[in-house]
């Protein structure tokens, strides 16, 4: 309540207009985001392997510390599953451009 009176006061005018937004709650989600921040229940997290989405048997519920509600549900792999991701990061350079001494320009 003290950031909302501080911006009413004349702090806004000092403040950027994105922090503005956010504080006075006038902030416009992007198009591109689909997980509501103000909703009950989020949705589900899954993991990516391969540039894939995967999602698993098993999952575990994340408890909003709040109100004790569901918030979430996390699907987890399993040792099984780890074969996919192992694969991927064999796949992945062990350096690139993104090392100094490779490409020193960068």
């Amino acid at each position: 309540m003290a950031l909302f009176r501080y911006l009413h006061r004349g702090g806004a005018a000092r403040a950027t207009p994105l922090f503005q937004q956010l504080a006075l709650g006038s902030f416009n989600m992007s198009s591109w985001a689909t997980c509501d921040p103000e909703a009950p229940y989020i949705g589900k997290v899954s993991n990516v392997v391969d540039g894939k989405w995967v999602e698993y048997a098993s999952s575990r519920e994340v408890i909003d510390p709040m109100n004790g509600a569901t918030m979430a549900h996390v699907h987890e792999a399993a040792e099984k599953d780890l074969s996919g991701f192992v694969n991927c990061l064999n796949k992945c350079p062990k350096a690139g451009l993104h090392n100094p001494l490779k490409c020193p320009k960068a």
